[in-house]
C-alpha cells in the first residue's frame, strides 16, 4: 500500500526527503527559525 485516504480526506503516504522543509513547517515551533544558520522554510 503505497498511499491512503482517510475518511476525513486526508492522503496518507510515506513521506520523502523532499518532504522535510514541510514537515519542519507544520510540525517546529517558530522559534526553532531563531536556532537555525537559515530559516525553516528554507530547508
Amino acid at each position: 500500500m503505497d498511499e491512503l485516504t482517510t475518511p476525513e480526506g486526508f492522503l496518507l503516504r510515506p513521506w520523502e526527503p523532499a518532504d522535510a522543509s514541510a514537515v519542519l513547517r507544520a510540525f517546529a515551533p517558530a522559534e526553532m527559525d531563531r536556532q537555525t544558520d537559515r530559516p525553516v522554510f528554507d530547508r
